[in-house]
């Protein structure tokens, strides 16, 4: 998706049954459940803006196994498991405005993009962004194939229909893009549906463009490969404050 707007309006009407009069038009009903006007430009903006601004992930120093998680990182970058999962990506800027210029004005995707209403601030001061402007996302945000017949896990989309890209274009099944990794201390369960409960099951599933990084972590000794996994299981996104429905729960292994 071009923004965090676009990709509100597509989840708010895919998944909740909720049209933004933005694409759909004012007093429309276009999935007949009796009600218009279901979400408003300024609705959009807010549920943009809250999730912009919601704080980035950290990498937490979890007593006990600080020296084993430092031994994790050196041998995840060893295996080769940063040449997908980048530890961190520069920021051309770190202001953050919705809604984006690039937004659509027309289309299947069409998207509010009147720069003149935008809402803007600094992430680095909104959402704990570091003042170099680098995200420690874990990714490339590159399309991979990371299955193959010996390891199919990853393969696991359905077959038809194929998802687009914002141009309409058909993704292949077995490409996606590479996971940001910074919480996944406590964003389990894993895998591109959620149907895999270690972090270890997700490394060991991966085939594909990751059969050589896969190999080599499967080859390390058993103590190494824990030490990767306490390493992941540091990057975690923060607990917010009064947040009712807290991921607090112990990762697996």
């Amino acid at each position: 998706m071009r923004s965090v707007r676009e990709f509100s309006v597509n989840a708010f009407s895919q998944h909740h049954g909720m049209q933004a009069v933005e694409r759909f038009g004012l007093d429309t009903d276009p999935d007949g459940d009796g009600i218009t006007n279901e979400l408003t430009i300024g609705d959009i903006t807010a549920a943009s803006v809250f999730q912009a601004a919601l704080p980035v992930p950290i990498e937490s120093t979890r007593k006990g196994n600080n020296k084993t998680a430092a031994r994790g990182e050196k041998l995840f970058a060893q295996v080769g498991c940063t040449g997908c999962h980048i530890p961190a990506l520069p920021l051309d800027h770190t202001t953050f405005c919705d809604p984006d210029p690039a937004n659509p004005g027309s289309g299947p995707f069409k998207t509010f993009n009147d720069t003149s209403q935008a809402v803007c601030f600094d992430l680095r001061h909104t959402s704990g962004l570091a003042d170099d402007g680098m995200v420690h996302a874990y990714t490339d945000l590159k399309r991979h194939v990371i299955c193959d017949q010996n390891k199919a896990h990853y393969c696991n989309e359905p077959a038809s229909p194929l998802q687009p890209d914002d141009g309409m274009q058909a993704l292949p099944q077995d490409q996606f893009l590479s996971s940001k990794l910074w919480d996944v201390g406590n964003s389990a369960p894993f895998g591109h549906r959620g149907d895999l409960d270690t972090i270890y099951a997700a490394i060991v599933a991966h085939g594909g463009e990751a059969t050589s990084s896969e190999a080599q972590y499967e080859g390390l000794p058993a103590s190494d490969q824990a030490a990767i996994v306490a390493f992941l299981k540091t990057l975690v996104m923060p607990i917010i404050k009064g947040d009712p429905n807290p991921q607090t729960g112990s990762p697996s292994s």
